[in-house]
């Protein structure tokens, strides 16, 4: 009868202790502070992640096969932020699958690359997400492949599909629907208004004012317009 109640006993507590490592080892995948980039076994982030960057397919094997969600704040002290800029190329990233995903302030020395997406507002030297809903503000530019909110750069913004508004230098979406305002705005697909010095794009719906414009049908100086409608 003792022999009994003490295996009982010891078969409890055994039971406790592996319930416990168990939680140890589920919570170890949710933190309130992280640094980055973050790794493959923390699947979100409830606070704040500060280090050099989100970005963490290029330092972690099997990035693409993991998405981590940080709600909070990004606080990114890249000090290699320019050469990134230099170097990388955006557009060959267009298919990656996001291994991070950003809801809330993202303020950086450097910016997004392209494995990382975002609801919120950015503040960056560059911006190259994969999706920005919100607002960017970025020193350099704005390189996304979807976006929609408010996009605001010295040099430029660009993206495969944008919606909202697009302040820069420069302008160049495939697909847009908004107001572009720039020095030079170019759409190949447009529903919108473009303000600048030159104004071009290939279809749809769309207003011009500027120094130059061109659509599908003229070019013409001050205003043009064509209202053919946007392609599907």
């Amino acid at each position: 009868m003792k022999t009994n109640v003490i295996f009982w006993i010891v078969l409890a507590f055994s039971q406790l202790f592996q319930a416990q490592d168990s939680i140890r080892i589920e919570n170890s995948k949710f933190k309130i502070f992280a640094f980055t980039p973050v790794k493959n076994n923390i699947s979100k982030v409830n606070g704040m992640t500060a280090g050099l960057g989100l970005s963490n397919r290029a330092i972690f094997k099997d990035a693409e096969n993991n998405q981590a969600i940080v709600n909070g704040l990004n606080l990114d002290l890249n000090p290699l932020g320019f050469i990134i800029f230099c170097f990388y190329d955006p557009d060959r990233d267009f298919t990656t699958k996001e291994s991070v995903l950003l809801n809330g302030l993202n303020l950086s020395i450097a910016g997004h690359l392209r494995d990382v997406s975002q609801n919120g507002v950015n503040i960056s030297a560059y911006n190259y997400a994969y999706q920005m809903n919100g607002v960017s503000f970025a020193l350099i530019g704005n390189s996304n492949h979807t976006f929609k909110g408010v996009s605001v750069a010295f040099m430029g913004n660009s993206a495969n599909k944008g919606e909202g508004l697009a302040i820069a230098s420069f302008n160049g979406f495939d697909n847009f629907k908004g107001v572009q305002i720039g020095i030079v705005n170019r759409s190949d697909n447009m529903k919108g208004l473009q303000i600048g010095l030159f104004n071009k794009n290939e279809t749809g719906k769309n207003f011009q004012i500027g120094l130059w414009n061109k659509n599908e049908k003229r070019s013409f100086p001050i205003i043009n317009w064509n209202f053919k409608k946007l392609k599907s």
